[in-house]
């Protein structure tokens, strides 16, 4: 694994679908790089971001992601504007 400028990060595969997380634990922003050669693109993948103002809800609190259909690629990698305590996670879809 390969992140710059990054607390925490994490992977996991749940039901044949991969998930990155990245966390900026710090108070300032950050500006990150994911790369991880071992894992291919995300043909089609949801964003999800935790943090203060970045979060969209529906009815009772429901997060909804801020953006689907992406097309990641971590052997290139990904590039991402961090707020201070902050996470972004990006789930695969199956196709």
């Amino acid at each position: 694994m390969s992140c710059i400028v990054v607390d925490h990060a994490g992977a996991a595969v749940n039901d044949g679908r991969r998930t990155r997380a990245v966390c900026n634990m710090s108070l300032e922003p950050r500006r990150v790089r994911i790369e991880w050669p071992g894992w291919e693109r995300f043909r089609q993948a949801t964003r999800y971001r935790y943090g203060e103002g970045l979060m969209r809800t529906e009815g009772d609190h429901t997060l909804l992601p801020d953006a689907t259909g992406l097309r990641i690629d971590f052997r290139s990698g990904a590039e991402y504007d961090m707020p201070g305590e902050s996470m972004i996670l990006l789930t695969e879809q199956n196709d």
